[in-house]
């Protein structure tokens, strides 16, 4: 009997710690965590900055449609790299925007803010457009640059191109 408790009495002083093992399962588990939360913020980048290129897609696109059936006044879109934003107007005065149908709203987006609220972060880098930053439309739809016209925005280290062939003006994401 005074065996048994001189044993306890020894270890209930001794001072507990992890043993290896669980030290090592603790590791394994976060490293596991890690390599499945890093990859999906990854695509939650690559999401938001698709969305952003799809948005900028059908606001062309808009603008080309309108122009068809106004070709004495075409509908423009006009970037501002500077303020990260762009707008649709008319030809005769391409500082005032036009109303966008859907909300009543003047159709100007700013990446981060009213309809592009969910795209904050993504930046509008270039716009290579002949003579300046106005992106016009002819009767046809067509656009009136000589050249491919390449809007690249960005987010975080990622970037993409859309691009707007000159030939038959179609509207894609460039790879």
């Amino acid at each position: 009997m005074i065996q048994t408790e001189t044993k306890r009495s020894l270890f209930s002083h001794r001072i507990r710690g992890f043993t290896l093992i669980e030290t090592i399962i603790v590791l394994v588990i976060l490293v596991i965590i890690a390599a499945i939360v890093i990859p999906m913020q990854g695509s939650v980048h690559q999401a938001r900055l698709e969305a952003a290129g799809r948005l900028v897609i059908a606001d062309i696109e808009f603008a080309r449609t309108r122009s068809l059936g106004t070709a004495a006044d075409p509908c423009v879109v006009v970037f501002d790299v500077p303020t990260n934003s762009y707008r649709l107007a008319l030809q005769s005065n391409p500082l005032v925007p036009i109303t966008n149908p859907i909300s009543g709203e003047p159709y100007e987006r700013q990446f981060g803010k009213n309809e592009a609220a969910g795209m904050n972060g993504v930046v509008i880098e270039s716009v290579n457009v002949i003579g300046g930053q106005l992106l016009e439309f002819n009767s046809a739809g067509l656009h009136d640059q000589l050249i491919d016209v390449e809007i690249e925005i960005s987010y975080d280290d990622r970037s993409l191109v859309v691009l707007i062939d000159r030939e038959i003006g179609r509207v894609t994401i460039a790879p």
